[in-house]
This record gives C-alpha cells, structure tokens and sequence, in this order.
C-alpha cells in the first residue's frame, strides 16, 4: 500500500500476473467508497473501473478478448488522476488510454493498495511512484500485503507462507511491509461501521483463496453474519452433484449454497457460530445455533469436525444436526453416509451431511 496526500497525478507499474489484477486508490483504510481498477489476463474476465469493490463497472474495456497481462513477462501500465474526477489507464508507450472515467463526485484518494488475483497471483513493480509513499498501519493483519525490495516495490504471492527473503512483517496471504485492508467475513465489515444487509465481497486469509462474493445479514441480532444458504420457494433445484455443492450454486440474493470449499475456506482461520432461522408450520420464525461451527477440507469429504454448544428459540426445534456430527458430505454422485444399502441424498433430494437414511429435510428444503 502506498499513502498520497493526496493522490493526484501519475503513477507506472509493471505487472506479470496469470489472472487479472486490482488497484484500489481509497480515501481511507476502511472506506465503501473506492475506486477498483481491474487489468484482466483471461478472457472471462473485463478490465474496468468500479466504484467500489461490490459495484459493477462503470466503465469496461470495448474488446473484452484482449488479453492484457502475462504470467510469464512484466507489462508495463500507467494511470493517471485528475484533481476533477478523472482516471486513466493506459499501456506503456500508448498515450490514448484503455480506461478512462471522470467520477461526477470525485474521491480524495489518500491511500492506493494492490493486489493479483488467482492461485498463482503476480508481481508488481512500481516504476514511477509521484508522490506516494510506502505505508503499513500497525497491527493489521490477516489481509493483502506487498513488499518492498532493492530496486522497486514488488508484490510477490507466497500462498499464505511468509516470505523470509523480504524479511516481511505482516500476517496474511500475502506477508509484507505495506498492506491493504480488506475484509475477512461480514462481522468484520459489520465492525467498520456497515450495516446495510447485502452482497458484498471477502477475503479469507488462509492459503490464498480467491475473494469471494456473499450475501451479509447486517441487521439479524447485531449483525455480520455470513449467509451460506437460502431457501425461499424452492425455486432453485438442490438436488445437484457433488461439484456444484464442492463449488456453489444458485443465486446469492435469493436461493443459493455457498460452496463447500467456500465454506471450508470461511471457516478455517476462526471460529464461528452456525445459526439456522426457519418457519415453522404454524409461521412462526425460529431458530437454532451452534457456537462453534467447523468443517474439515475436501480430502475429508468436507467432514463436519465441530459443533459446539446447542440453543435454540422455540421448544418445537431440537437439536438435529447432533446426528450429522462427524459426518461427510454425500450427494446423488457421492455417497459416503453411513446407510449401505441406498445413498441419502437420492432420498432426501440434495446434498447434506447425512448420517444413515434419516435426512433432514427441512434443511435443505426450509433454510
């Protein structure tokens, strides 16, 4: 991360990246309001400039199949920002930008950050910095993070091991000198002040796992609670294979599951409480919770390893995910329940964490 005071002016980089990289320009280390420049390297993805880290674009790249990084070469890239509002992006030796937006209601920028995306990530290279200079707040940890080297300021991905080379000191997927704040779950974003319900992005802080997109519940009994599925009118079939519960499906502002390995990643680096709501026959809400909620990763079947301690609101809801305990996720594809003679996904008609043929069906069915 580098401090402005403020930014206004022009900055060089050059980046190597396989999949497509983010410059953040913010006015300050927790701000909604930011602008995300997105350079893209693969062809499902379109360089563009946003407003903030869960907007749309308000501006794109017109050929959405020009490719502009490469893994294996640095590419050399420019912006520029105007006192009025307006941000350029432009390639090296091109004058006329790629991406350029004025902002009617400019930002004050005071804070740009960086980041790659993707398992491999990528490198940065800072050639002209204007009048930016390296910054790292205190204690921040569990975020992106950059390093500064002989010669320029780099950020280079270590998969969540710290980088002895660089001496860095920062915590998180990437270890280093100069980091960028962003979110680990929706409690963290709750905590900053942000209390409208939502879909937002995250950034689990454990072996470099993708940000990823999901819907926030700001206002349910204080708020921060990550949702990882919805069910309103069965609208979205449940009854999927093993990959699309590994990955995720549906819609995240209606009916969805999060994703197994979504779910894996969000709940590896704390603990967490599990607080199903549902309706019961009659209309009335209620709800159960478990307070430390824990799964295990893929090469245990996403085993459920934790629990915690049971609660509820109502004595017509009891405690029934005591009995999936220890148990592994099957789907129609994948049976790994305890019931030898049928698979229990085939009867209940989605995946869960069964245990023998007693599915609970209002889970899948009624969250």
């Amino acid at each position: 991360m580098f401090r402005a005071s403020p930014f206004d002016g022009f900055i060089e980089f050059q980046v190597k990246a396989q999949r497509d990289v983010h410059i953040i320009l913010t006015p300050s280390l927790t701000s909604a309001d930011i602008y995300e420049i997105i350079i893209d390297s693969i062809d499902d993805t379109r360089s563009g400039i946003s407003r903030c880290l869960t907007c749309d674009n308000v501006v794109t790249s017109p050929d959405q199949q020009l490719l502009y990084l490469n893994e294996n070469e640095f590419r050399h890239f420019w912006i520029s920002l105007t006192s009025s509002g307006t941000i350029s992006v432009g390639k090296d030796g091109e004058s006329q930008p790629f991406l350029q937006w004025t902002d009617p209601s400019p930002l004050q920028v005071n804070y740009i950050g960086y980041y790659a995306n993707g398992i491999v990530g990528g490198e940065f290279k800072f050639c002209d910095l204007g009048n930016l200079l390296p910054q790292c707040p205190e204690n921040l940890k569990n975020y992106y993070c950059s390093c500064t080297i002989s010669g320029g300021h780099t950020i280079s991905y270590q998969n969540g091991y710290v980088d002895s080379v660089h001496s860095c000191s920062c915590e998180g997927i990437f270890n280093a000198e100069m980091c960028l704040w962003l979110p680990s779950d929706c409690q963290e974003l709750r905590s900053k002040g942000i209390d409208v319900d939502g879909l937002y992005s995250i950034f689990p802080s454990w072996k470099g796992m993708l940000p990823m997109d999901v819907m926030c519940n700001m206002s349910l009994k204080g708020g921060g609670w990550t949702m990882i599925q919805r069910r309103v009118n069965g609208s979205v079939d449940f009854n999927r294979d093993k990959l699309s519960y590994e990955n995720g499906f549906g819609i995240r502002s209606h009916e969805f599951w999060i994703g197994n390995s979504q779910l894996y990643a969000l709940l590896k680096p704390a603990n967490y409480t599990l607080r199903i709501d549902m309706v019961l026959p009659g209309g009335s809400p209620a709800y159960v919770e478990y307070d430390s909620f824990r799964i295990e990763g893929k090469q245990s079947d996403f085993r459920i390893s934790s629990l915690g301690t049971f609660s509820r609101s109502s004595t017509y809801v009891f405690d029934a995910m005591a009995r999936h305990l220890g148990m592994s996720f099957t789907t129609y594809d994948y049976d790994v329940d305890d019931q030898k003679s049928s698979n229990c996904a085939t009867i209940g008609g989605g995946g869960w964490w069964y245990n023998g043929g007693a599915p609970d069906g209002w889970c899948w069915h009624a969250i």
